[in-house]
Order: C-alpha cells, then structure tokens, then sequence
C-alpha cells in the first residue's frame, strides 16, 4: 500500500505527479481506495505520502485548495477521534489545508461540535490513553487556528459556551472545556467508566 506508493513517487516524479492529481485526491478523500474505505484513518497516511511528492509541484495550489474545502466536510461529517488525530497530524505537516479566510471559524465551530461526540468507552488503560492522545491532538488544531487567526476565538468561545450550556451539556464520558494556565482554551477529555 503506503510503500508501494512511496517507492512510484521516489522513482518515478514525473509520473507519479499525473497520478496524484486533484481527481485523485477528491476521489481518495470522498469514496476512499480500496480495501480502505473512505471514513479509514490510513487515508490521511497516503495523502501525506502524495503530498510529499506534490507539495512543491506547479499544481500545489489546486491541491490546498481543494484539501481545504475537503477538510472541512469532513470534520461536518463527524468523524471518530482516530481520523481527527490523522488529520491533525496532516494539517500540523501541511498547515496550508487547514481552511482559510472565513472558513477556519466555521471549521473551529464544526470541530468543537465534532469533538463533542467523542465517546471513551474502554476498559484496558491503553485504550483509554490512546483515546486521550487523540483527543489531544484533535483539540490541537483549534489552537493552531487560533494562533493564526485570532478573529475565531470569539465564535468558537461562543460555540463552546452552547456546547457546555446546552441540556445535556458535557457529560462526564464526553470532551468537557476547561480554562487552560495559558488563559487559552483547551479540551479535556474525562473519563468514567460506565457500569
């Protein structure tokens, strides 16, 4: 799989840049590549792997582009802890598809709903740690936006304030917020064995 691709693109540039091109990327993120399907965190470890080989081509810009508008369905999508921690790893390697402009409040907004989702349900301390470490890095991509435009804070403080006032609010088995040291929001995660 990732390897194959890794050794085309190492040897054959040229050929590997008509391959991996804007088609294939959509296609890959909204239908997936087989055996993976499209909601397969290792998706993100092959656009990373094409990004690689790409990412200083003539037609990067259409890629960003397009990763961006990409990255945003995907989040309103969604997705589980382990696929937002890949596309973190993917945003924090190439931060020009983190959405722009407008785009990245809404993108805060929809990833604070997304991690509101998350639900820790493991016995086994592992499991539970690595739940954690996803969180984490899921949580990590509002900061990064937030570094870059201070303008989103305001809607995503806002957006967490209705995430934690709302009936049901933070449960203990979900994401809760709390005031970091730094005076920068961060998510905690929580966990509580269920009986």
């Amino acid at each position: 799989g990732k390897e194959v691709l890794e050794a085309f693109a190492h040897h054959h540039q040229g050929e590997f840049e008509e391959f991996f091109n804007a088609r294939f990327v959509l296609d890959l993120l909204q239908q997936g590549y087989v055996p993976l399907g499209k909601r397969s965190p290792q998706i993100f470890d092959y656009l990373q792997v094409g990004l690689r080989y790409v990412a200083e081509s003539p037609s990067s810009a259409d890629f960003f582009h397009l990763l961006q508008i990409e990255v945003l369905r995907i989040i309103c999508e969604r997705p589980g802890p382990e696929l937002c921690a890949r596309l973190a790893r993917l945003l924090s390697r190439y931060p020009q598809s983190v959405p722009s402009g407008n785009l990245q409040t809404v993108f805060c907004q929809q990833l604070i709903q997304t991690i509101k989702l998350f639900h820790c349900q493991c016995d086994a301390e592992d499991d539970v740690v690595t739940f954690l470490e996803h969180v984490t890095k899921t949580s990590g991509m509002l900061q990064s936006v937030w570094r870059t435009n201070v303008t989103s804070i305001l809607p995503s403080l806002k957006e967490l304030f209705i995430v934690i006032s709302s009936p049901g609010g933070v449960r203990a088995t979900q994401a809760g917020v709390v005031m970091g040291n730094s005076n920068v929001w961060h998510i905690e995660t929580r966990y509580t064995k269920l009986k």
